[in-house]
């Protein structure tokens, strides 16, 4: 089970997951899906950090604020 404190769950907290996960992996950079939920926490990790993700995909629609940012989407690989 995880932490209870909601504190634990804030933005810094989960794109700090995610790139953790890339770097437990060891993949400087990587592709991103995120739906629903996921879909704020891909969209918020990659805002900061475009030179980390190979590409990434939202289907619930943020990929389409990240495109008209100057951010492409394409078609996410296995990492």
């Amino acid at each position: 089970m995880g932490p209870q404190e909601p504190s634990a769950y804030g933005v810094s907290e989960l794109v700090a997951n995610v790139l953790a996960i890339a770097d437990g992996l060891g993949r400087d950079s990587f592709d991103l899906v995120g739906d629903d939920w996921g879909g704020a926490d891909a969209w918020w990790t990659t805002a900061p950090y475009p030179e980390r993700l190979r590409s990434d995909d939202m289907p619930d629609g943020a990929d389409e604020a990240m495109s008209s940012a100057g951010r492409t989407t394409p078609t996410p690989t296995r990492i």
